[in-house]
C-alpha cells in the first residue's frame, strides 16, 4: 500500500492508503514519487470545472481516484519493453511530454488544447543517477 492523494468530489480530496502501482503491460513504467506540484488543472478539477473528473471519481464513493500527473519520480520497476529507463533512474513525469515523431508545436492533439491526448511519449526528459 502507498499514500495518495485522491479526488473524491467537487471540493472533496483525501490523503488514502490505495494498492501500489504495478506493471500490466510491457510499455509501463512504475516510480516512487520524489517531489510534486499542483498543476492548474487540478485546482479546476477540485473546483468541479472538470466534469470527466467529477463522473469518474463519483463511480468509485469514498475511494475516487489519484490526482496528480506532475513529479519527478524515481523509477522502481519496468516493463519488458521498456528501453529508456531502468530501475534507480530520476525521471519527470509529465502529463505534456512531447512524442519523438512530432514537434511540440506541430501535433494536432497539442495544438488542439488535448496534451493528455498525445499518442506518443518517446521524448520524455531524464537524467540517470
Amino acid at each position: 500500500m502507498m499514500k495518495a492523494m485522491c479526488f473524491l468530489g467537487k471540493q472533496s480530496f483525501k490523503l488514502l492508503e490505495v494498492p501500489k502501482p504495478t506493471i500490466l503491460e510491457a510499455t509501463d513504467v512504475v516510480g516512487k514519487v520524489l517531489r510534486t506540484t499542483i498543476c492548474g488543472s487540478d485546482l479546476h478539477m477540485i473546483d468541479g470545472f472538470i466534469k470527466t473528473s467529477l463522473d469518474v471519481a463519483a463511480r468509485k464513493p469514498g475511494r475516487g481516484f489519484t490526482i496528480g500527473h506532475e513529479g519527478i519520480i524515481k523509477v522502481t520497476e519496468v516493463g519488458s519493453s521498456v528501453k529508456n529507463f531502468k530501475v534507480g533512474d530520476i525521471c519527470i513525469a509529465s502529463c505534456i511530454s512531447a512524442c519523438g515523431e512530432f514537434k511540440l508545436m506541430v501535433c494536432k492533439q497539442n495544438i488542439a488544447g488535448f496534451h493528455m491526448l498525445i499518442t506518443h511519449y518517446t521524448d520524455v526528459q531524464k537524467e540517470s543517477h
